[in-house]
C-alpha cells in the first residue's frame, strides 16, 4: 500500500516520474513517466532493513541531478538515492540518525 508519493524528472526527459514509498515495505518504487501521461513499470530499490515512510526530492549534492531521500521514522534512518544524468539513480547511502 503506498504511503507517500513524490514526483520529479529523474531521467531528464522533461516528463515527471514518481517515487512511491510504502509503510512496512523495505523498498522504494520509481515509476518513469511516459509522454502520454501514463507511467511505465516500476523499478524497485531496496532500502535495506527499514520501512520507508516518506520521501523528499532535491539536488542535495549540488550536481544538477535529482536525488531522493527516504526516511524511516520507525528506525531514525535515512536512505539517500543519488541521481545520475543517464537514469534515475546511481547508488544509495544509508545514514542512521
Amino acid at each position: 500500500i503506498p504511503y507517500s508519493v513524490t514526483s520529479a524528472d529523474f531521467n531528464h526527459d522533461k516528463v515527471l516520474n514518481l517515487v512511491v514509498t510504502g509503510e512496512g515495505a523495505n523498498n522504494i518504487f520509481v515509476l518513469l513517466g511516459i509522454n502520454d501521461g501514463t507511467f511505465g513499470n516500476s523499478t524497485i530499490y531496496t532500502t535495506g532493513s527499514f520501512s520507508s515512510t516518506s520521501a523528499a526530492v532535491g539536488d542535495f549534492n549540488k550536481v544538477s541531478t535529482s536525488n531522493t531521500v527516504v526516511v524511516s521514522t520507525l528506525l531514525d534512518t535515512l536512505c539517500v538515492l543519488f541521481g545520475s544524468r543517464n537514469g534515475p539513480f546511481l547508488f544509495k547511502k544509508k545514514l542512521i540518525l
